[in-house]
């Protein structure tokens, strides 16, 4: 028991006396961590308490709640337009084989005339 540094009884958590095997190992339990949690990779520890951060974060989060609206609201305008222009079709064709209905029939009372 000399009690240097690379001593095993020195390292009970685990750590090897290695930093950057103690820091990498480290980073992946942290990272497991707040994946167990559901913490966002992007989260910064105390941003809580950063009145103008969380200011900024609301004006992104409202900017992007109107940029859907948006979009919507220019989805539901653009079927709108494509319903009416469908109805608009429908009643042209409608149109159209009532007059050829009654074209037809003008002939056939033409040709029963005719034919009397």
């Amino acid at each position: 028991a000399s009690g240097g540094r690379g001593d095993a009884a020195a390292a009970p958590s685990g750590r090897t006396g290695e930093t950057h095997a103690d820091a990498a190992s480290k980073e992946r339990e942290t990272n497991a961590l707040k994946e167990a949690l559901g913490i966002s990779s992007a989260y910064v520890g105390g941003s809580a308490f950063d009145r103008e951060a969380q200011e900024r974060e609301k004006a992104e989060r409202q900017a992007r709640r109107d940029a859907e609206e948006a979009e919507r609201a220019s989805l539901l305008a653009e079927l709108e337009r494509e319903q009416a222009r469908e109805e608009r079709q429908r009643a042209k064709e409608a149109r159209r084989r009532d007059k050829e209905e009654r074209r037809a029939e003008k002939k056939r009372q033409k040709k029963s005339r005719g034919s009397d």
